[in-house]
């Protein structure tokens, strides 16, 4: 049985596994994460309401988002950034692999009777044919890419943008990995027939 435990709590090599596709997909899992995408006061799938609140507002004045601006949203979840984005009058396009969370994205965008442009797909797999004067990818969404996926993206980023075009995304910093504490916990349970 300790062989088991020990088994279990190996530490997998980095970027040993990538399951973000199907935490996404899972019919179950990905209604449950739309739940804490669209809930204000966390910051587990987006970020919290006042923190989204800056951010869009700093982005849309530093990179002049207008009606003269086309932006694309990779992973865009819900659009919690591409409908401020609309707002403006730009040209928006977003792009998630969450059925679930496009569709919401779709239904609030129509019924505010913003033309944003949705697609559900895998942003490392789709052919983005366009070009884009902001692209972003937001709430650390490079950082559980592995190296490959990063170059592959980082390419297609770079050919769909204008030649002045402007890229935005976040990582984590060397801070917050240097707080995170690692630790495992087990508890036995014996029930009784």
């Amino acid at each position: 049985m300790f062989e088991r435990l020990i088994d279990i709590f190996k530490k997998p090599k980095e970027f040993e596994y990538s399951n973000s596709t199907e935490l996404w997909s899972n019919p179950h899992i990905s209604k449950q994460m739309l739940k804490f995408h669209l809930d204000p006061n966390v910051d587990h799938a987006s970020r919290n309401k006042i923190f989204l609140d800056k951010s869009i507002n700093w982005i849309i004045q530093k990179f002049h988002i207008s009606s003269k601006s086309k932006v694309l949203d990779l992973g865009c979840g819900p659009g919690l950034y591409t409908h401020e984005f609309a707002k403006t009058g730009a040209k928006v396009t977003g792009i998630d692999v969450s059925k679930n969370s496009i569709e919401y994205a779709s239904k609030i965008a129509e019924e505010d009777n913003l033309n944003i442009e949705y697609i559900n797909a895998n942003y490392l797999n789709y052919d983005i044919t366009k070009k884009y004067d902001l692209i972003t990818l937001i709430y650390c969404d490079y950082c559980v890419l592995n190296p490959d996926d990063r170059n592959t993206l980082l390419n297609k980023i770079f050919s769909s943008l204008e030649d002045n075009g402007s890229f935005v995304f976040d990582v984590l910093s060397t801070n917050h990995f240097n707080n995170i504490k690692e630790k495992h916990s087990c508890n036995y349970s014996h029930s009784y027939g």
